[in-house]
């Protein structure tokens, strides 16, 4: 399966100031999507910074980005928190979202996230070279495929207690072997077992991709600790980029 329609979409969004925090903005492809980014503090205009996409776990939404960056980072990235394409109530009776997982990476998802960056890029100072896709839980299948469909625009994948998509991601084999994949994963996930988490690294480990795996002693919930071994593998690429 084989996406090419990388094409410019229609943005509206409202201009932040630039400062560190949290703020909102919606992108138009078919319809309206939102995000939410967040501003590191120390901004330097002239810097460009590394951007992370985020997509969250099912039944949250791009809010999720504000228990992720004061544990990641305040000052090494911008951070854009993408909503779940698929409306859903959680078992609370709460109004989350969700993605399409079993339709592969569906238009919809495709355009939004082009449409995500392209509106980074109108208004803030990111680097080309340095996007990263982050997915926490069933929002890991999306990054994949993603970062797989696409493979020379993003830096690298990041997958926590997640797991590959069953409908082959690894296509243009290639190209995607430069995709660097960082994999953090609990240990007593009941969800997504850890032993699946770690035929997930064999099968790309065997796939020749340089892919980081990080046990840790926690169920399907993030800990600190992931994220500062996230933060040092992407300050290692990026320190190793010669840019």
């Amino acid at each position: 399966m084989t996406h090419t329609r990388w094409t410019e979409p229609v943005i509206t969004c409202v201009a932040p100031k630039i400062d560190e925090g949290y703020y909102k903005s919606v992108v138009e492809t078919n319809r309206a999507h939102r995000l939410l980014t967040f501003m590191p503090t120390g901004f330097v205009s002239t810097y460009e910074y590394p951007l992370i996409l985020f997509l969250h776990r099912e039944g949250n939404n791009e809010q999720q980005i504000k228990k992720l960056m004061p544990h990641l980072s305040r000052r090494n990235y911008i951070c854009t928190g993408l909503r779940g394409t698929v409306p859903m109530y959680r078992e609370d009776g709460r109004q989350g979202f969700g993605w399409d997982s079993q339709a592969g990476l569906s238009d919809e998802l495709e355009e939004y996230t082009l449409a995500a960056i392209a509106d980074c890029y109108d208004r803030l100072p990111v680097h080309a070279d340095r996007i990263f896709l982050c997915g926490v839980g069933e929002g890991a299948a999306q990054a994949y495929r993603l970062a797989f469909s696409f493979p020379n625009k993003f830096a690298g994948v990041i997958a926590l207690n997640g797991k590959l998509p069953k409908n082959g991601p690894l296509w243009r084999l290639s190209q995607t072997r430069k995709i660097p994949v960082f994999m953090g994963h609990g240990e007593e996930n009941q969800q997504i077992s850890h032993a699946q988490a770690k035929q997930d690294h064999k099968l790309l480990y065997t796939a020749g991709m340089d892919v980081n795996f990080n046990s840790y002693q926690t169920t399907e919930k993030l800990q600190p600790a992931m994220f500062r071994d996230m933060d040092r593998w992407i300050m290692k690429i990026i320190t190793n980029d010669g840019c």
